[in-house]
């Protein structure tokens, strides 16, 4: 759980350059940085926090002009409109270059930064924030290897549903209480999106009636992909995950007037059901991540606020993998303001279904006999089963199909 300004991908695309930059030191030349098609693809028309600007190049550019690598993905607060002017100018003089390393769900970034004089190096993989490569003028000054854990084997899906369920509603308050910060973050968030002119799928959801639930969540993560100024609190690296694995439940626990504790231990039952299907289908895949394991989150934990039986909770889990699964994702932009409204509508109706006492039947489809066997189908329809979508969006996106193992745009 970290706090995130503006969308995670050109988050750490601006956070690598800046380091890189910081260690060549001198006046920014030119910038270079290697991606992987989930880093791509989501920043690819995703606004600048801050500004009015989009994209890779904007990031890597402004991140390596002014970005403050000790933020971490903070690291372009308080862009000032003189660094916009020079990142313009940097990109006018075609100095900084994007290439898609490979089509995988994996985060990676490698960003070298040329100054008058040196060469900073810098590489980020695994994780939104792991430091694998650190090099000035091909000199090694850190060097780590990011040991991906096997899922098989890793702490989180080690644990099935029955035991997320039982360590939310037991475990000592004290020890998830940090989870109130995410409460505050992504509260102002939602305020900042209300009242924000160019947001204006939120604008018409409150205009048509719909639940704070939806009209909420569509407010923060419409502001945060046009670039609004306030930050959000993410899960498994994404904002946008942190969003829907709270600000519905902040919606609905306000609606039905439920204390601050029963909704705190409701979003670390979210999060630990999000994170499990994040561990089956990985970091970044061609899947919308946020609508589907955000949306299995909240459909499992809407029940549990409500007081619920677990049986409830689960059967609203298998509800809701019978609906938007393989939901795609083409990015960070405005789009997933449509998709998280369509996902925080279909755990709604999943858990409505459930609490009538109702199912999809199991096996049916993607559903197997259990939960966790479903949540590791659910995976595989993103990781392999999309691997090859996610190059179509990225053809779409360039306006060209990318010929067979050729990355470079």
């Amino acid at each position: 759980m970290r706090r995130a300004l503006g969308c995670t991908e050109p988050g750490i695309i601006a956070l690598a350059c800046a380091k890189a930059a910081r260690i060549a030191c001198g006046k920014v030349r030119e910038i270079e940085v290697s991606v992987n098609s989930g880093i791509y693809k989501n920043a690819y028309s995703c606004g600048i926090p801050g500004t009015d600007l989009t994209g890779n190049k904007y990031a890597a550019a402004l991140g390596a002009l002014a970005g403050d690598p000790d933020k971490g993905l903070m690291s372009l607060e308080g862009i000032s409109k003189d660094s916009v002017s020079e990142a313009a100018e940097l990109l006018a003089g075609d100095n900084v270059k994007i290439v898609l390393n490979d089509i995988s769900p994996r985060i990676y970034v490698d960003a070298i930064v040329y100054t008058t004089e040196s060469k900073g190096h810098v590489r980020i993989e695994g994780d939104h924030t792991f430091y694998s490569l650190m090099e000035r003028d091909d000199n090694v000054l850190f060097e780590r290897a990011y040991e991906e854990e096997s899922v098989e084997e890793s702490d989180m899906t080690s644990m099935t549903f029955d035991e997320m369920h039982m360590y939310a509603d037991s475990v000592p308050y004290e020890k998830i209480s940090f989870i109130e910060e995410a409460l505050e973050v992504n509260s102002r968030l939602v305020s900042e999106g209300l009242s924000w002119n160019r947001c204006t799928v939120t604008k018409a959801l409150k205009q048509s009636g719909y639940s704070n639930a939806v009209i909420n969540t569509s407010a923060a993560i419409e502001a945060r992909f046009l670039g609004a100024a306030s930050p959000a609190m993410s899960i498994t690296g994404s904002g946008a995950h942190g969003i829907i694995c709270t600000v519905p439940l902040i919606a609905e626990a306000d609606d039905r007037n439920i204390g601050k504790e029963r909704l705190v231990r409701s979003i670390a039952l979210n999060y630990l059901v999000t994170m499990y299907v994040k561990e089956c289908s990985g970091k970044l895949s061609a899947f919308c991540g946020c609508g589907v394991a955000g949306g299995l989150g909240l459909a499992y934990a809407l029940p549990f606020l409500r007081r619920e039986s677990k049986d409830i909770s689960q059967k609203a889990f298998f509800n809701m993998a019978s609906s938007i699964t393989g939901m795609i994702c083409t990015g960070g932009n405005q789009a997933c303001a449509m998709k998280g409204i369509a996902a925080v509508e279909a755990a709604y109706t999943a858990a409505r279904i459930a609490e009538a006492g109702a199912a999809v039947e199991q096996p049916t489809g993607i559903l197997a006999p259990s939960i966790e066997e479903t949540a590791w189908n659910v995976g595989r329809i993103a990781d392999p089963g999309m691997i090859a979508t996610d190059k179509t969006i990225i053809g779409i996106l360039r306006g060209k199909d990318l010929p067979e193992n050729e990355y470079i745009i």
